[in-house]
């Protein structure tokens, strides 16, 4: 049996988390207004995060652009989305690839290209934290 993404399981994690910290807000409520208002506004933040990881996932596990749009074209089109969101570069090759690559394995080949692309962004986000801890360490 296959694993779930790993993005799904973060997610599946998160609104864990989420629900344990509501149950602790609704068993013991704050007394000002301003400081629920404020914690219904983070559960909402958290949320939405959560809803639109899933369904970033969900659109990358059934898009049906390799079939459209062949899979140099589709390739191209998802490094260019990427790029776009997550404010990097990403410079899209299609050497010598054949036009015509059989349906089963043109998915499986953007597929992987998704996730090679997904967990390097994640790759990088973490370095860039660590770097940004590293140095307010350092400067302290």
């Amino acid at each position: 049996m296959l694993g779930l993404p790993e993005s799904l399981t973060i997610s599946i994690d998160s609104l864990t988390i989420l629900s344990i910290h509501l149950d602790l807000f609704r068993q013991n409520p704050p007394e000002s207004a301003t400081e629920v208002l404020q914690k219904i506004g983070e559960a909402r933040r958290q949320i939405k995060v959560i809803v639109n990881d899933i369904r970033t996932l969900s659109h990358r596990l059934h898009s049906s652009k390799p079939e459209y749009l062949g899979l140099a074209a589709a390739g191209a089109s998802f490094c260019k989305e990427l790029s776009d969101a997550q404010k990097v570069n990403i410079d899209f090759y299609n050497k010598d690839a054949p036009d015509e690559v059989p349906r089963e394995v043109s998915f499986c080949l953007y597929h992987v290209l998704q996730e090679a692309l997904h967990k390097l962004n994640i790759a990088v986000r973490d370095a860039s934290k660590y770097r940004s801890t590293e140095n307010r360490t350092r400067s302290n």
